[in-house]
């Protein structure tokens, strides 16, 4: 295919897509600001307490604190106004990204939201 022939092709695409397609931004919705939050919880070490041991303590507290965060924002509801009036949007669960620079830590917090929330509200 000559590269004349693909962008003819494409800009037929980008055309077609433009009658068919809506698009709208965030500030369109009307969606609530992102909330960006760096939690770090303060455990106490216990006396002969393994390094593992001590680390998934830490997990847990952390999926406690992310579990808490999710039911306290689902029992708040989606209290934006939304100018589409879109009960999909409108009525959509609150949506939570955690981060961590260690996998294993983040497979035990995981653990934990999956233990609290139920498979239907965790990806991965």
């Amino acid at each position: 295919v000559s590269s004349a022939a693909f962008e003819a092709a494409r800009r037929r695409l980008v055309e077609v897509l433009r009658q068919v397609l809506v698009r709208h931004r965030k500030e369109d919705l009307d969606l609530p600001r992102p909330r960006f939050e760096n939690v770090e919880i303060d455990v106490p070490r216990g006396p002969d307490e393994t390094e593992d041991a001590f680390q998934w303590r830490i997990d847990q507290a952390l999926g406690d604190h992310i579990a808490r965060c999710v039911t306290e924002a689902e029992r708040g509801g989606a209290q934006h106004n939304n100018r589409l009036n879109d009960a999909a949007v409108v009525n959509s669960p609150p949506k939570f990204a955690v981060f961590s620079q260690h996998d294993t830590d983040l497979q035990s917090v995981a653990e934990v939201l999956y233990a609290r929330l139920g498979a239907t509200k965790v990806a991965e």
